[in-house]
């Protein structure tokens, strides 16, 4: 199960993920989270991934995929919180997407 919640401050569009992403959840960012970003122009996007127990190669790939639409419309997006048991999995991204640390810290460098 993938749930999520988003907030808007400062130009940033924060999205928390919490759950598993994987071959049936990554629909939801496919269907719901994209859409969203694309229908409002939003520039700024940072997933918040503290929340995430697992993903799977297909919710990588997702995520990279995303990453992808927004570059080429030249907006930005990074991952923030990713939790230390996740990290080596995370390790492809990372070499396309920017980690930041938190909300907090992201916020308070604005």
């Amino acid at each position: 199960m993938l749930e999520y919640n988003f907030i808007f401050k400062k130009g940033i569009l924060f999205i928390r993920l919490r759950g598993e992403i994987n071959k049936i959840t990554s629909k939801i960012i496919k269907e719901e989270i994209d859409p969203l970003i694309e229908e409002n122009g939003i520039r700024n996007v940072v997933l918040n991934v503290s929340g995430i127990n697992s993903i799977d190669n297909y919710g990588l790939a997702t995520i990279y995929e995303s990453y992808q639409k927004l570059n080429k419309k030249n907006s930005n997006i990074s991952l923030c919180s990713i939790p230390l048991d996740l990290r080596k999995k995370f390790d492809f991204l990372l070499k396309y997407i920017k980690e930041r640390e938190d909300e907090k810290t992201i916020l308070l460098k604005i």
